[in-house]
């Protein structure tokens, strides 16, 4: 029979385990523990000390939030890139390291059209040309 192992009052990561909580349906042991940002969650114990959980998500957004803070090109390189060169969003992302639609939000913060699928209106229009060819093939 394994041994219970009491971890509260230590910390893993971020949490503060505050005290043992009931097993979970498969009988691991769960614990309550507290984040430094104030927040509260319930964490199997071999999470803890495998350091598979490490905070209530706080810690993992912050990081997110400074890795991946990208400095937003000038106006003049993507206007230049984008209008003249005719480049897509796809070709930018890849270009700046950012994903379409941050592109594409750099694009509409500037004050310059999107062009592509890269917007909601690009995606409406994909859908409406899909239904039409919906309906054109079950008029037969």
């Amino acid at each position: 029979m394994p041994k219970h192992i009491d971890l509260t009052g230590q910390t893993f990561g971020q949490f503060l385990v505050l005290s043992r909580d009931e097993n979970d349906r498969r009988k691991d042991a769960r614990f309550n523990c507290r984040c430094v940002c104030g927040g509260s969650a319930v964490v199997r114990g071999q999470d803890l000390l495998r350091g598979a959980t490490q905070s209530c998500g706080c810690y993992r957004n912050e990081r997110l939030r400074t890795t991946r803070t990208l400095p937003v090109p000038p106006r003049a390189e993507l206007e230049k890139r984008y209008v003249t060169r005719h480049e897509s969003t796809y070709d930018l992302a890849t270009r700046y390291g950012a994903s379409r639609y941050t592109v594409a939000k750099w694009l509409r913060d500037y004050g310059i059209a999107v062009r592509d699928s890269a917007t909601a209106t690009g995606i409406a229009k994909k859908k409406a040309a899909w239904n039409r060819r919906k309906k054109e093939q079950t008029k037969c």
